[in-house]
């Protein structure tokens, strides 16, 4: 099927010694999905080991470009998919797990129709999470109830990675949003409530940790990080 330019988004997966979830995630969300124009993997160092699912992944019918962090972190991965995306619609992907690909394409529909800035939500409309560090969850399920509150927003999940934005509006949602671990994509929520954004959530099915990887979930880290990006 043939889809404008216009209509494709640029996938980002921030990846550290993913090559194994890679090599089942972009293969997924490449067969599910007829809006991904290309796919960036974006890593830290010339020697993380997802460089090894290149050669998994160099057949697919849609690019996928490794790419060196221009930074470091999460952050810094997904300002460098970015700033190398072609397409104007860009969405971030965790490489641990398929099931919210499976939503990319409504993702980046109800950008195109109009909403300014897009998240998955793991607590409401259907969505649902499992699995993964218990002390993660416990964390994300307090920071979205207390953010809900302090907000008063219909926002129910502040916290998940997979957020969906244009290109022109990166640097008001990037404002302030470096931090440890994914403690950006709450930032980036904060941002777009602040600007007065038109916000749309999709429900998506989160089944952490899946497919091997390396997690970089630091209990003390991420929390200071989280208390910073809301006070």
């Amino acid at each position: 099927m043939y889809v404008n330019d216009e209509a494709k988004f640029s996938a980002v997966f921030p990846a550290r010694n993913e090559n194994e979830s890679l090599s089942i995630s972009v293969p997924f969300l490449v067969r599910h999905s007829i809006l991904v124009g290309e796919v960036l993997v974006v890593v830290d160092s010339a020697s993380d080991k997802s460089f090894l699912a290149q050669e998994v992944l160099k057949s697919l019918p849609v690019p996928v470009n490794f790419v060196l962090n221009s930074h470091k972190g999460v952050f810094g991965a997904i300002q460098t998919g970015v700033a190398n995306a072609k397409f104007e619609t860009v969405i971030v992907a965790a490489a641990d797990e398929i099931y919210p690909l499976l939503k990319f394409d409504a993702m980046a529909r109800v950008l195109l129709e109009g909403s300014d800035f897009v998240s998955g939500t793991r607590y409401a409309l259907g969505g649902k999470r499992y699995g993964g560090n218990l002390t993660g969850r416990v964390l994300s399920t307090f920071a979205n109830t207390l953010l809900k509150g302090i907000y008063r927003s219909a926002m129910s999940d502040f916290t998940t990675g997979y957020k969906g934005f244009q290109k022109k509006n990166w640097g008001s949602l990037s404002r302030d949003a470096d931090g440890p671990g994914w403690s950006s994509a709450l930032k980036f929520s904060l941002n777009a409530i602040r600007l007065g954004m038109i916000i749309k959530e999709i429900p998506i099915i989160s089944l952490d940790r899946q497919m091997g990887g390396e997690s970089t979930f630091k209990f003390k880290l991420w929390f200071i990080g989280y208390i910073r990006k809301i006070f």
